[in-house]
């Protein structure tokens, strides 16, 4: 009886040990995850351009980045707004002071 309460105690302390070395990693990935993400001054900044009447291309060549770069950022913005379009994300923005 002995031996099956001290093999349980071994299999709860390598459960134990996992999970913490999961968590641990997902914490990890996390951070770097928002490390890497842009800052909304930087989406901001695409918002005012497209604003002032600049496509995508031209977003892209003024910022020095692709324009898969800028659609990407558009959309991830979007989402983040609530909003279908770009003209409505020029409008929410205006809204919440990100852009003048």
């Amino acid at each position: 009886m002995a031996a099956t309460t001290s093999s349980h105690k071994g299999v709860i302390a390598r459960f134990r040990a996992l999970t913490i070395a999961l968590l641990n990693a997902s914490a990890a990935r996390l951070q770097r995850r928002t490390a890497c993400r842009p800052r909304p001054e930087y989406w901001s900044g695409g918002v005012d351009l497209m604003a002032k009447g600049l496509r995508s291309r031209g977003v892209a060549a003024r910022l020095g980045i692709s324009y898969t770069t800028v659609r990407t950022h558009m959309r991830s913005l979007g989402s983040k707004l609530g909003v279908h379009s770009k003209l409505e994300a020029i409008v929410k923005a205006r809204e919440l002071g990100l852009i003048t």
